[in-house]
């Protein structure tokens, strides 16, 4: 019965996937600055470097479909706490791995930002006991810092969710760095030149 929930709350989610267009989304690139782990949090690798590898690729892909030149705001990223899929949890009662934290847009508040492995949770009991103490934890980190990325990166934009045209990107490979914050001069046509702008020399 609990599996048939969660399935169902799965399904509802997918129903409601974010559509907004990127027109619509604060009009700024991100460079995720950085990711730090709280202490007392217990983790088994680096989840830092994972989770801030991710949120740039994400923050790319968002990128790819705004418009060149815009202004650049870092992102820092805090991970709060950490829950590895307990065997007697998954026996008993059922339990997943998790995630959570905080994302901070620099000189805003910061925004709660959290991530639950809803296909670890569909497998509970003797299997899924079976699985939490045979899994990989570093492929679980990887997965865990996957998703709290995006939610990072989601609530930079103000989002409840990763938008279709940023899914999209993702899965095709479209992404764009983060823009200087300089802004190109116009060539005398209105192209925008193709190489840095020259430095005076005295």
């Amino acid at each position: 019965m609990r599996n048939a929930i969660i399935l169902f709350a799965c399904l509802i989610l997918a129903a409601c996937a974010n559509t907004t267009p990127p027109e619509k989304l604060p009009q700024y690139s991100i460079a995720v600055t950085s990711v730090s782990v709280n202490p007392g949090v217990t983790v088994n690798s680096d989840i830092a470097a994972k989770t801030k590898k991710a949120a740039q690729t994400v923050a790319n892909a968002y990128n790819a479909s705004l418009p060149q030149n815009i202004p650049q705001r870092q992102l820092g990223i805090t991970i709060e706490n950490v829950h590895y899929k307990n065997a007697a949890l998954s026996l008993l009662i059922g339990d997943t791995n998790r995630i959570s934290g905080a994302a901070q847009i620099q000189g805003e508040q910061s925004k709660p930002i959290a991530y639950v492995d809803a296909g670890g949770a569909v497998v509970n009991g003797i299997l899924g006991a079976a699985i939490a103490l045979t899994s990989d934890k570093s492929k679980t980190d990887a997965k865990l810092a996957a998703g709290l990325a995006e939610a990072a990166i989601a609530a930079a934009y103000d989002q409840k969710g990763t938008p279709k045209f940023a899914t999209e990107n993702l899965k095709n490979g479209r992404s764009r760095a983060p823009d200087s914050e300089d802004v190109p001069e116009e060539k005398p046509n209105g192209d925008r030149p193709t190489g840095p702008k020259p430095v005076p020399t005295s």
